[in-house]
């Protein structure tokens, strides 16, 4: 039995040696060289990041309490029809109708007939004539000659009477001028004239009048207003923490954009990713300066990815192609 336990732990030392140096061989494999070569491919010593878990937790922000609400009184509209006034009946009195029609009447023999003549005559009589005989109303009007070019303004006015005009009032009358006798209308002949005939009797008839209603709305209460004791349940709100799980800083080689390919447009549209992800705040210059440099290393740190310089991860978490990135300008 002494003997196993020996053997045993000579076995759990020796498999301990064995993962220590397997582990310091890659840890240096790492450190010292890059990986495999590629053409076209560049590679630079970086940082591992930090691995976080995102970790959520309900927190509490108000605790569970009672308290008094308030119901207000609850009411119902009713509708009702209320008598105005009863029914009855009543008696209507209807007139007589009738209608006119033309009737056409024969004429017996010619007779004579007395036909006189007249004519309108026209009198006007002077309204604003003066009585006695005196002088005929009017005005005195001022006219100025023309072509006067004496000094004196006088000199170049006249003087002119203008009477008034008469007026009249025009009446009209009629003056017998003769009567002579006249023949009717041949005999056998016939004229139409108009007649009156009943279509309706009067009468009087008994009508029904029904009642009258009026609608009107009434308020009625169904639910007193009470004040109740309601729970009110806590609130909760979710909290996300950042909960480390690996510590970053180890040493390793990651592929990088070569300095052919760092131009002036890729380095443009880093800062301007950087820029829109709120981390840099400086210029778009195009020159990969210190405060680029700080705000990249911000961006990969919050998004655990190799630490330091333009990698390839770091490329693709910004969004853009890296095999287009990659290629030199000609």
């Amino acid at each position: 039995m002494k003997h196993t336990k020996i053997l045993l732990t000579f076995i759990f030392f020796i498999g301990i040696s064995q993962l220590s140096f397997s582990q310091g061989t890659a840890t240096k494999a790492d450190s010292t060289s890059p990986p495999t070569p590629i053409e076209g491919t560049c590679y630079a010593r970086s940082e591992t990041p930090d691995k976080f878990i995102i970790e959520e937790k309900q927190k509490m922000v108000e605790e569970a309490k009672t308290q008094e609400k308030y119901i207000p009184a609850e009411y119902d509209t009713i509708r009702q029809q209320v008598l105005i006034r009863q029914s009855y009946d009543k008696m209507v009195t209807y007139e007589a109708e009738f209608d006119t029609i033309m009737m056409e009447v024969q004429i017996k023999d010619k007779s004579k007939v007395i036909e006189e003549k007249y004519r309108t005559v026209f009198e006007a009589d002077k309204i604003n004539t003066p009585k006695g005989g005196g002088k005929e109303k009017g005005r005195w009007q001022t006219i100025r000659i023309k072509d006067c070019n004496s000094p004196n303004p006088k000199d170049c006015e006249m003087r002119k009477w203008v009477a008034d005009k008469s007026e009249y009032n025009i009446t009209t009358k009629e003056v017998f001028i003769q009567a002579s006798w006249a023949d009717t209308v041949e005999s056998g002949a016939t004229v139409k004239i108009p007649k009156i005939i009943q279509t309706k009797p009067a009468r009087i008839e008994k009508i029904f009048v029904p009642a009258e209603y009026e609608t009107i709305e009434k308020v009625a209460l169904r639910k007193h207003a009470r004040r109740i004791m309601v729970e009110i349940p806590p609130k909760y709100k979710t909290v996300k923490t950042k909960k480390l799980i690996e510590k970053g800083g180890k040493p390793i080689w990651v592929e990088v954009m070569c300095p052919a390919s760092l131009n002036e447009i890729v380095i443009s549209q880093v800062q301007l990713a950087l820029k829109g992800r709120k981390v840099y705040k400086g210029a778009i210059s195009g020159v990969l300066d210190k405060s680029t440099l700080t705000a990249l290393e911000k961006f990969q740190k919050n998004n655990s990815l190799p630490v330091g310089k333009l990698n390839k991860q770091t490329i693709e978490a910004l969004g853009f192609n890296y095999s287009i990135f990659k290629k030199p300008m000609n």
